[in-house]
C-alpha cells in the first residue's frame, strides 16, 4: 500500500512540474482574446455570438463578473431586439406584407434561433401561401372543368336538336289515345 501511495506522489510530482516549468498561461490569453472577440461581434451587431464568446470567458474564469454581467446583458437586448422583431413581423403580416414579415421573422430568428414566435410566424405564413396558391389552383381547375362543360353542351346541343326532329315525325304518326267516356266505362267493368 505504501508503494501505491509513493507511485501516486511520484506521478503528482511530475505532473506539477510540467505545469510549473514556466511556459505561458494559454488559458489567460485564450480569454483575453476572447473578450476582445465578443466586443467585436457585438460592434458588429453579432448578438448571439458575443453572448457566446462572454460565455465562454466565464466558464473559464469562474468569478469573472465583468462576463457574467456582459452575459446578462446581451441576453437581455437580444430578448428586447428580437420581441420588437417579431410584433413588427405581426404587424406586416396583417397590413398584408408576407415578403416584409418573412424579413422580421427571419432576423428574429437570426437574435434567437429557438423563439416559438417566430417560428410560428414563419408557419403561419407558409399555411397562408399554401392556401392561397391552393384557392388559385381551385379557380383555375373550376373555370377549366365549366369550359369542358359548355364545350360537352355545345357538343350535344346539335344531336339533341336531330333527336327532337327525328322524333317528331314519329309522334305525329301516333294517334293520340282517345280516353273518352267510353275508354273510362270500359275500364270500370
Amino acid at each position: 500500500m505504501n508503494a501505491r501511495i509513493i507511485a501516486v506522489l511520484l506521478i503528482a510530482g511530475s505532473l506539477s512540474a510540467c505545469v510549473t516549468t514556466g511556459q505561458p498561461d494559454t488559458t489567460a490569453a485564450f480569454v483575453a482574446q476572447t473578450r476582445g472577440d465578443a466586443r467585436t461581434l457585438e460592434a458588429k451587431g453579432a448578438l448571439a455570438d458575443a453572448r457566446l464568446r462572454w460565455r465562454y470567458v466565464a466558464a473559464l474564469s469562474s468569478n469573472d463578473t465583468e462576463a457574467t454581467g456582459e452575459i446578462v446583458r446581451l441576453t437581455n437586448l437580444i430578448r428586447d431586439r428580437r420581441d420588437a422583431l417579431v410584433r413588427q413581423g405581426d404587424a406586416a403580416l396583417k397590413a398584408g406584407r408576407p415578403a416584409q414579415a418573412r424579413t422580421f421573422y427571419l432576423k428574429a430568428l437570426a437574435l434567437d434561433g429557438t423563439d416559438a414566435r417566430a417560428r410560428s410566424g414563419l408557419a403561419d405564413m407558409d399555411v397562408r401561401v399554401l392556401l392561397a396558391n391552393q384557392e388559385k389552383k381551385d379557380q383555375k381547375d373550376q373555370k377549366a372543368m365549366s369550359e369542358y362543360m359548355a364545350q360537352i353542351h355545345d357538343a350535344q346541343a346539335p344531336d339533341a336538336a336531330r333527336d327532337a326532329q327525328a322524333r317528331a315525325p314519329v309522334q305525329a304518326q301516333v294517334p293520340p289515345a282517345d280516353l273518352g267516356p267510353p275508354a273510362y266505362d270500359a275500364l270500370k267493368r
